[in-house]
C-alpha cells in the first residue's frame, strides 16, 4: 500500500512537471512579434507615464517656489513688526510707569486735556492695530509654513514616482534588448521572425494601397519631387533600404525602408506637404504615421513614442509631427522611414535631399528588422 502511495506522488509529481512544461512550450510559441509589440505598447505607456510625472514635478517645483516667496515675503514683514513692537515697548519703558496719566496730568487746562486724551486715544488704538496685525501676520506665516511642508512632501513623492517609472521603462528596455538578444542566436525564433515582419510588411503594402486609393479624390498637393524631400530628423542611418543578410544564419530578407538612429524624444518632421492618413498602432512598427503627399507618393514613419496630429490632419514640409520612440527591434531609439510610390517601395535615400549620410553598417550585412 505505501508503495502505491509512493508511485502515485511520483506520478503527481511527474503531471506537474509535464504542466509545467507546456506551459512553457506554449510561451515559447508565442509570437516573437507579439513579444516585442507588447513590450513596445508597455514602453509606450510608461514613458508617457514618465513624461505625466515629470510635468507634474515641474508644476509641484514652481508651487513650492511661489509657497516660499510668499513665506518669505510674510516672515520679513512680521520681523519688521515684531522691530517696530519692540521699538514702542522701550520707549513705554522709558515713559515710565503710568506714561499716559503723567501726561493727561501736565494739561495746563480744559482744551489742551482733550487734546491729550485724544492722543492718548489714538495711540492706544495705534498700538492695538499694530498688534492685532502682528498676531495675524504670524497665523499667516503659520499656515504658509503649513502649506510649504505639504507641498515640499508632495514634490518628494511626485519625484519618487518619477523615479520608479523611470527605473520601470529601464526594466521594459533591458527586456526588449534580451528579447532581440535571444532573437539573433536562436535560429528557429530567427526565421519566425523573417516570416512575422514579412506578413507585417504585405499588411502595411495593403494598408497603403487601401489609403491611397480612398485618397485619390482629394487635391493633390504641392508636388513632392524625387531627391527634395526634407529629412524627417537629424541621425545616423543605422539600417538602409535594401538587403538584409543576417551575420550567423545567412537569412537574407529585403528591408523597404530604413532606420534613422536619433535620441528618444527628438522631434520628427515630416518629409513634405501632405495629409494624414493614418496614424496609429501598427503591428512590427509600433506608433506609424502615414503621410500621403498627392501622385500616389506616401511617407512612412513608424515607431515613433508620441504622434503629434490626427488623420485628416493638412501637414507642412518640416512640421512637427511624432516623436522618436525606441520600440524599433534594432534595441535602441530609432525612427523607421520609407517611401511608397505607387504602393511600390522605394529607397528613401533616393528621394530625400543629398546630404553627408552617415552609416553603422552596409545593407548586405547588417542583422536590422525586417520590414
Amino acid at each position: 500500500m505505501e508503495e502505491k502511495k509512493r508511485e502515485l506522488i511520483h506520478l503527481q509529481r511527474q503531471l506537474g512537471r509535464s504542466k509545467q512544461q507546456l506551459q512553457q512550450h506554449r510561451r515559447e510559441e508565442q509570437s516573437v512579434l507579439d513579444r516585442l509589440d507588447t513590450i513596445s505598447r508597455r514602453q509606450a505607456t510608461l514613458a508617457k507615464e514618465v513624461d505625466q510625472t515629470a510635468k507634474e514635478l515641474q508644476t509641484a517645483r514652481e508651487q513650492n517656489d511661489i509657497l516660499q516667496a510668499a513665506y518669505d515675503r510674510l516672515s520679513y514683514r512680521l520681523d519688521q513688526q515684531r522691530q517696530h513692537l519692540r521699538q514702542r515697548v522701550r520707549q513705554l519703558y522709558k515713559l515710565g510707569q503710568l506714561p499716559y496719566v503723567k501726561l493727561l496730568l501736565s494739561a495746563k487746562d480744559v482744551a489742551e486735556f482733550s487734546r491729550k486724551v485724544q492722543y492718548i486715544q489714538h495711540l492706544a488704538a495705534h498700538d492695538r492695530q499694530r498688534m492685532e496685525h502682528y498676531h495675524l501676520r504670524r497665523e499667516q506665516l503659520a499656515e504658509a509654513q503649513a502649506k510649504l511642508a505639504i507641498a515640499v512632501q508632495r514634490t518628494r513623492a511626485t519625484h519618487a514616482r518619477l523615479r520608479e517609472k523611470r527605473e520601470a521603462l529601464a526594466r521594459e528596455r533591458q527586456h526588449q534588448v534580451a528579447l532581440l538578444h535571444s532573437v539573433r542566436t536562436e535560429k528557429t525564433l530567427t526565421l519566425r521572425a523573417v516570416g512575422e515582419f514579412a506578413q507585417a510588411a504585405k499588411t502595411l503594402a495593403q494598408l497603403v494601397e487601401r489609403l491611397q486609393e480612398q485618397a485619390k479624390a482629394s487635391k493633390p498637393y504641392q508636388v513632392a519631387v524625387k531627391g527634395q524631400l526634407s529629412w524627417p530628423l537629424n541621425g545616423t542611418v543605422l539600417s538602409p533600404y535594401g538587403r538584409i543578410r543576417h551575420p550567423t544564419f545567412d537569412v537574407v530578407t529585403f528591408q523597404k525602408g530604413m532606420y534613422i538612429g536619433a535620441p528618444f524624444g527628438r522631434e520628427v518632421r515630416v518629409a513634405a506637404d501632405g495629409k494624414v492618413v493614418y496614424a496609429d498602432w501598427f503591428k512590427g512598427l509600433g506608433r506609424l504615421l502615414l503621410v500621403d503627399h498627392g501622385n500616389h507618393i506616401v511617407t512612412l514613419y513608424g515607431h515613433t513614442s508620441t504622434i503629434l496630429v490626427r488623420v485628416g490632419d493638412v501637414v507642412r514640409s518640416q512640421q512637427v509631427v511624432a516623436k522618436v520612440g525606441d520600440s524599433s527591434a534594432l534595441g535602441e531609439p530609432a525612427l523607421y522611414f520609407a517611401v511608397r510610390h505607387k504602393t511600390a517601395p522605394q529607397d528613401p535615400l533616393q528621394w530625400l535631399r543629398q546630404r553627408s549620410v552617415r552609416l553603422t553598417e552596409r545593407p548586405e550585412d547588417g542583422a536590422g528588422e525586417f520590414q
